[in-house]
């Protein structure tokens, strides 16, 4: 399937993004939520720590715009909740050898929650826009076939 525009750069950008985000050493995560926390003091709980929910919640929002800003460029649904629960797995495994990080496999359900909400929301974007499944539908047809 051929799609040119904006919306596949896009896509590979946010999934470069949480990539970084997600395999960043534990120091540097540390770090981040400090000086974050200033600034957005429910970052942290009570002992200045991230809070459980806090990651969670990172985690959720991170794949919910791999799902949204994938499923708007590809269009294939179960091709990309697929592609993104491997993608899921792959990073928990990986962030299981990083030091300062852990593998959890409620980040993987908040993961896979997270890329089904946004694939859910792309759905309801694209059948909401008629001019979007138009040019969809033509962006589709046989270049060669005959109106």
């Amino acid at each position: 399937m051929r799609n040119n525009g904006i919306k596949p750069i896009a896509a590979r950008a946010i999934l470069l993004a949480t990539t970084i985000v997600l395999l960043v050493p534990g120091p540097v995560v540390e770090a981040t939520f400090d000086a974050l926390s200033v600034l957005i003091p429910w970052l942290a709980s009570n002992d200045g720590e991230p809070g459980l929910w806090t990651d969670k919640i990172i985690h959720l929002v991170l794949f919910l715009a791999c799902g949204l800003s994938s499923a708007l460029a590809w269009q294939a649904t179960a091709r990309v909740m697929v592609g993104l629960l491997l993608y899921g797995a792959t990073t928990e495994l990986l962030q299981g050898i990083i030091p300062g990080r852990g593998a959890s496999i409620a980040d993987f359900m908040a993961d896979a929650l997270g890329a089904g909400l946004g694939i859910g929301f792309a759905v309801l974007v694209s059948r909401s826009s008629p001019a979007t499944s138009q040019t969809e539908q033509r962006n589709s047809r046989d270049p060669h076939q005959r109106d």
